[in-house]
């Protein structure tokens, strides 16, 4: 498009350079960046408080907010670094190779794993965000979720796996930093992301299910997987996909595991210590001290055999058995607090400051109460 616009100045004057010609804006895509590599000095505009003015690249600039023609007039005039190349043109075919289907830029990493990375990114043409997934969700209440928004968070969760088997996908690694809820209007959405352990599990070919096998490798994340997937080494399947989305759930609500924190002498005593104390009474334990439903859950996962298709209806309808008994779906806030909760959540309206939460650190409350009174 620019170099097409550059052969049209040409025909007005044809002595006139790339580096002479000011392109105006206000799209960072399709705009901004294309003309930046054509070698155009370019001056992006936004309108103060849009959506768009809080977006910063970092391959186009300077960023000049103004309200109508005449106020941008005024700042070109003003402004004699916009005619100047940007300093950051050397480092802009970086930035363009972490971008992501061309519109989502990556800013961060924000965990490795031995089958990839999960990176912060943004929307680039609205600026927009992924909130936060559900670890950092459990965290931010204190450790635990209620069992209603355990339940109602499981009920989306439970749609998304359904509908990544009915394409012939298994996930192999279901974990809460695998899902993360949206913003804004979508804020009560649950996302799924990371596909890097999936697997199919259907002949494409054929359409038949993939031949059962055993002497597999463990694969995903221990914390969560199977027992039988530890302890026999069989292949993980639909089954298993929903007995790791029980455990998730467990943790959700309880913020810890059993087998949290053990320390045998090496990996596969790990994984052995693991999947023994699944299969024994520590998860026997775990359920007697949960709600009644987990039990009927784990069973139904536990009693399919390997090819078999999981009663996703029976399981829908034990998750909404909790939720109506809890109070209904009409709460639909997942992002912040559970009012509910005796914690409170780390949200600063609803901070609840109490000796039982601090472990009796006296001076830990006194702290607190000497940094309110300095704010009031």
């Amino acid at each position: 498009m620019f170099s097409h616009l550059l052969d049209r100045f040409h025909l007005a004057c044809s002595t006139v350079e790339e580096s002479e010609v000011l392109v105006v804006a206000s799209s960072h895509y399709r705009v901004m960046e294309p003309a930046s590599i054509a070698g155009f000095p370019t001056v992006l505009v936004q309108r103060p408080g849009c959506l768009g003015s809080e977006v910063d690249l970092g391959t186009c600039d300077p960023t000049l907010l103004v309200d109508g023609l005449q106020a941008l007039a005024m700042k070109l005039q003003q402004s004699s670094s916009v005619l100047c190349p940007s300093p950051l043109k050397q480092a802009m075919s970086f930035q363009l190779q972490i971008r992501v289907y061309g519109i989502y830029q990556v800013t961060s990493i924000l965990g490795m794993g031995g089958f990839g990375n999960v990176s912060s990114t943004f929307h680039v043409l609205t600026g927009s965000k992924l909130y936060a997934n559900l670890e950092q969700l459990r965290r931010l209440c204190r450790g635990e979720l209620s069992l209603k928004k355990v339940f109602m968070l499981g009920l989306q969760m439970l749609d998304r796996i359904e509908f990544a088997h009915s394409r012939g996908v298994v996930l192999r690694d279901v974990k809460p930093e695998n899902f993360a809820m949206g913003i804004g209007e979508k804020s009560h959405i649950v996302y799924l992301f990371d596909f890097g352990l999936a697997k199919v599990y259907v002949d494409p070919s054929t359409g038949a299910h993939i031949t059962f096998r055993e002497g597999r490798v463990p694969v995903g994340t221990a914390r969560y997987m199977s027992y039988m997937h530890i302890l026999d080494e069989v292949q993980q399947g639909r089954r298993d996909d929903l007995e790791i989305l029980g455990n998730v759930l467990l943790y959700l609500l309880h913020g810890h595991l059993p087998w949290q924190g053990i320390y045998p002498p090496s990996v596969e005593a790990k994984l052995l210590r693991i999947g023994e104390m699944k299969a024994g009474s520590a998860f026997r334990d775990l359920l007697a001290r949960s709600s009644t439903e987990f039990t009927t859950y784990f069973d139904h996962c536990r009693g399919l055999k390997s090819e078999e298709k999981p009663s996703y209806a029976l399981l829908r309808q034990l998750f909404s058995q909790i939720t109506d008994r809890e109070g209904g779906m009409g709460d639909t806030r997942f992002d912040q607090a559970d009012e509910s909760s005796r914690k409170g959540t780390l949200v600063p309206d609803e901070y609840i400051s109490d000796v039982r939460f601090t472990g009796g650190d006296l001076t830990t409350l006194q702290g607190i109460r000497l940094a309110s009174f300095n704010a009031v």
